[in-house]
This record gives C-alpha cells, sequence and structure tokens, in this order.
C-alpha cells in the first residue's frame, strides 16, 4: 500500500509511544481516516528493549482500553530489590503498597516486542492505517504555505498539518524540525554517562535449569558489587511461548560493561553473556561449581543486545514550523517516546514515560482540532512544557537509582546505609510510588476525566 499524499496526522514510528498516540486520538474523537501512522521497519523487527509496564502506566493504558489484554499476557511483579550476589536482601520494597490508590499495585514483566504487537492488534482493531517499511527522510513547510511534507526514502511525500515524531532516539522528526537533543545540562548525551555503567548489556536466554532455584520470578532483580551491576527477571509467557518458541521459561538478564573493556559485541553469544553472570551475577546462577553447589548454565540466547547509558531531553517537544507569511499556516511537530527523552534503565521507566506521553498527546491534539488550527498554541506548548519537566524528574529518579546502584557496587558503608534505610516502610512507600508513575500529572488527569 503506498503512501496518502494528504493527511491530517502522520505518527513517525509504530513503536509503543507512536501506536499509543494513535489509539488515544481515537479514543478521543479523532476519526480513523485522519491519521496514518508509518514506520521504517516491519512488524516485528524492532529489538526488546524495555520489559516493565508500571501502574501509572496501566492506568494510562486501561484509559484508552489497552491495559486488559496486557495485564493478562504480562507476569506480575511486586518489587524492584537489590541483592548481593549471595541473594541476601540490600533494598526491598514491595508493590502492593499501591493498593488504596490503583487497581493495578503491581509492574508487569512483558517483553516490549509483545507490547507493540498487543498494541498493533488494537489499533488496527479501529482501524487505524499502518504502512511499513517507509522511511522518513526530510521534513519543511509545505509550499502552499499549510501544513508540512514530510519526504520519504521511497520518494513519496506526505503533507501533514500534524507531524507527531515517535521514531526513536536518533529521531529524523526530531533532527528535521531543528530542536537539540542534549543531556539536562545542554551537554551532548555521551556526557551524561558514569563511565562504569555506561555500556549495558541486555539478553533473553533459557537456563540448563529452567527454574534455577533463587530467581524470585514476582521481582525485578538488581545485583550490583565490585565487579558490575547486573539484573535479572522473568519474562512473561507470550513472550517464551509466541516470541521465542520456547518450552521453557525466558530471563530477561542484563549487565553492565566498563568502558576500559572496550565495547561488548554488538549481539552477544552465551560465552559472554555466562562470562558476565558468573563475574558480576548471583551466585545460584553461577556456571562455576566453586560457588555454586548446583551450576546454572546459560542455555539459549534467543536475543542480546549492547547499548551506551545515556540521558538526554529534546529541547521542546513542540515546535510550530512556518506560518510566518500572510494567510499561511504551517504545521504543528510534536515528539514523544525516546524521540523526545533517553536516560537510564534503572527501574525501567523510559517506555512508561512514553506510552504516558502518547496517550496525553492523543487527547490534547483531539481537543485543539475542535477549533481553528492556528489558535490554541499556547495549550499545546504548556503541554509539552509539562511533560519536558516530568522527563527531567523521571531522569532525575533515574541518576539516583543509578548513584545508589554504583554506591552499593563501590561502598560497603552505602550498601549498609541502603540496607537500614530500606526497612523504614516510608521508605519503601516512596520508592515505589516513584517508580509506579503515579504521580505523573497524565495519569491523575485521566483518572479523574
Amino acid at each position: 500500500m503506498s503512501l496518502p499524499t494528504d493527511i491530517k496526522i502522520i505518527i513517525v514510528g509504530a513503536g509503543p509511544a507512536g501506536l499509543a498516540t494513535a489509539i488515544s486520538l481515537v479514543k478521543h474523537g479523532v476519526p480513523t481516516r485522519d491519521i496514518v501512522v508509518v514506520d521504517c521497519v516491519m512488524a516485528g523487527e524492532n529489538t526488546s528493549r524495555a520489559v516493565v509496564i508500571h501502574a501509572g502506566t496501566l492506568e494510562a493504558l486501561d484509559s484508552i482500553g489497552c491495559a486488559e489484554e496486557l495485564v493478562r499476557l504480562g507476569n506480575k511483579g511486586n518489587g524492584v530489590h537489590f541483592f548481593d550476589r549471595h541473594a541476601s536482601p540490600v533494598v526491598t520494597n514491595d508493590f502492593s503498597a499501591l493498593a488504596p490508590y490503583t487497581k493495578y499495585p503491581f509492574f508487569i514483566g512483558i517483553s516490549q516486542a509483545i507490547t507493540e504487537v498487543t498494541l498493533q492488534k488494537q489499533a488496527q482493531a479501529q482501524g487505524i492505517t499502518i504502512l511499513r517499511p517507509f522511511k522518513a527522510v526530510a521534513m519543511k513547510e509545505n509550499p502552499s504555505g499549510h501544513g508540512l511534507d514530510v519526504s520519504f526514502e521511497s520518494g513519496e511525500i506526505v503533507t501533514a498539518q500534524y507531524v507527531i515524531g515517535a521514531d526513536g532516539a536518533r529521531s529524523v522528526i526530531r533532527e528535521m524540525a531543528g530542536i537539540q537533543f542534549t543531556n539536562p545540562q545542554g551537554k551532548p548525551p555521551d556526557e551524561s554517562v558514569d563511565r562504569y555503567i555506561a555500556q549495558m548489556v541486555m539478553a533473553d536466554v533459557t537456563f540448563s535449569t529452567p527454574k534455577p532455584p533463587g530467581i524470585r520470578t514476582e521481582l525485578l532483580s538488581l545485583t550490583p558489587n565490585a565487579n558490575g551491576l547486573f539484573l535479572s527477571m522473568l519474562l512473561d509467557n507470550e513472550s517464551s511461548t509466541k516470541l521465542y518458541h520456547s518450552e521453557l521459561p525466558v530471563y530477561r538478564v542484563g549487565f553492565t560493561v566498563p568502558l576500559e573493556k572496550g565495547a561488548p559485541p554488538a549481539q552477544p553469544g552465551r560465552e559472554v553473556i555466562q562470562e558476565y553472570i558468573n563475574h558480576q551475577g548471583p551466585f545460584h546462577i553461577s556456571s562455576d561449581p566453586s560457588v555454586n553447589p548446583n551450576p546454572v548454565e546459560v542455555a539459549t540466547v534467543h536475543w542480546s543486545s549492547r547499548f551506551r547509558i545515556r540521558s538526554a531531553v529534546a529541547e521542546t517537544f513542540f515546535k510550530k514550523i512556518g506560518g510566518e507569511r500572510e494567510g499561511s499556516s504551517g504545521g504543528l511537530v510534536f515528539l514523544a517516546g525516546d524521540a523526545a527523552h533517553i536516560h537510564p534503565p534503572s527501574g525501567g521507566q523510559g517506555m512508561n514515560l512514553g506510552i504516558r506521553d502518547a496517550i496525553g498527546l492523543g487527547a490534547v491534539i483531539a481537543e485543539h482540532m475542535k477549533g481553528e488550527f492556528t489558535e490554541g498554541i499556547d495549550v499545546l506548548e504548556a503541554f509539552a512544557l509539562s511533560r519536558r519537566e516530568g522527563a527531567l524528574r523521571v531522569i532525575k529518579l533515574t541518576k539516583v537509582l543509578v548513584t545508589a546502584a554504583s554506591g552499593v557496587m563501590n561502598s560497603t558503608i552505602i550498601s549498609w546505609g541502603l540496607k537500614l534505610a530500606s526497612m523504614v516502610p516510608a521508605f519503601q512507600r516512596t520508592i515505589v510510588w516513584n517508580l509506579s508513575g503515579l504521580g505523573d500529572e497524565i495519569v491523575t488527569k485521566l483518572k479523574s476525566s
């Protein structure tokens, strides 16, 4: 199918943020004929990446009819815990403390690939057009002065009034709009990393022992230690059976690779992953019999990838382009998801914030479309500013978590201090509340509407 030549709204990027924006637009009254979603890759070709959906995001998804299926498919989690390598708890928490504030007093562990498939099915069920593979390469004001021309590698051009860039951290739409992307201090993103945790490997694996003793299936477990940071979590059954065609449980594991060790392989294999599990993971999944009397080996690597840990935020999430000439209106550009902000994966915040941004954005654009196109710009600017401020708060939260992990990695005193603090119920509740996203003003507005 070819691209439309003219449309009111084009969403570039069919990941969770792009799909959630489209569904939200329709939920808030925008006809599907006015929306097209495009992506540069075929369905299913995106990598796994995020694996956690928090309560606040589930509340937002519930407002557009998408939470129930994801909760059904996901593995319910009850805590994000820090452990030492002997599996002794350092920082604990209990997400059931959220019960007075939400019908989702938990997080769900679910592969981003499954999240995308689920949202895509919902979008298509509503009649939303999703076209692949079409790669956006340029954008400028239409010569008529009305709308923006988005050009694609295929040579096709789509003219749209609203252009939503949900095309990831290397967003073409952001670049073409001339929007800067820097860390919160205004420096390049690569200057915002801690050298000890500047790069990570993530992998989805099965073990020789299908359910290794010691793995808490209801937790996202973090193991910070002098050798580095390690994480593990049981993935959803859908990822095991449908995504990886495995009859055995699939676990997400991740570990830091110090810069001085050089870049890890682009797709680390079983030997590399096993080496790092033995080097900095919990002893109960080590293959080394000297530390684990019941050695556990990585049996299969279903997916793996390396990435740099950086923080960055767009200078603005909204920009009006053109419209300076008399009688012209120009076009409106919005950023959502990783196109607007990136940060360390601490606590599973990235995709969550992007989805909440997107659902709120759909409501705001739908409301703007009820009036004159050139009016109400101040409302759009205020929304974009509030979302940017929210992104900065999340970046700050992830840095606090990274600092805590680094502290445990490098100081026994800090480790003991955190262990004592986590015994205080108020400390635990604060961690859970901040991770949940329930304090996001988007969630508050959606729950009250």
